[in-house]
């Protein structure tokens, strides 16, 4: 099991109070998938919503998950979602000590530490 807590560590991005969760654990991440818009990843296609400065949908009324890179471990839930301009699947193995993260069921959210380079965890890049 990964380590909790995330007190010293410094995140890429702001984040709300008491984000990430409690329950969020540092760990390595194998075979999971980000969307991306082309083939080419860059540092800014593992931004979150709310770096990007996009307003959260009324439903969603949690800060701290806006506020996170979205993951998922399974590639064909991304094709679902291909319908947005975000049309490759990055798949990534991302160290443990790289950030925090939770994970629900198949989708897991990704608080990127500051001195984490999610590009240099690429593995592969697919058209979805």
């Amino acid at each position: 099991m990964g380590r909790r807590g995330s007190a010293q560590v410094k995140f890429a991005e702001p984040l709300p109070n008491a984000c990430p969760p409690g329950d969020a654990l540092d760990i390595e991440l194998e075979n999971v998938f980000r969307l991306a818009p082309g083939n080419s990843p860059s540092i800014d296609h593992f931004l979150s919503h709310a770096a990007l400065g996009k307003v959260p949908p009324k439903a969603l009324n949690d800060e701290c998950r806006w506020a996170s890179c979205s993951l998922t471990t399974d590639p064909k839930a991304l094709k679902k979602l291909s319908k947005l301009k975000h049309r490759f699947a990055v798949k990534l193995r991302i160290p443990a000590g790289s950030g925090m993260s939770k994970r629900n069921n198949i989708h897991i959210d990704f608080w990127r530490s500051s001195i984490f380079d999610p590009i240099k965890s690429v593995e592969s890049v697919e058209e979805v």
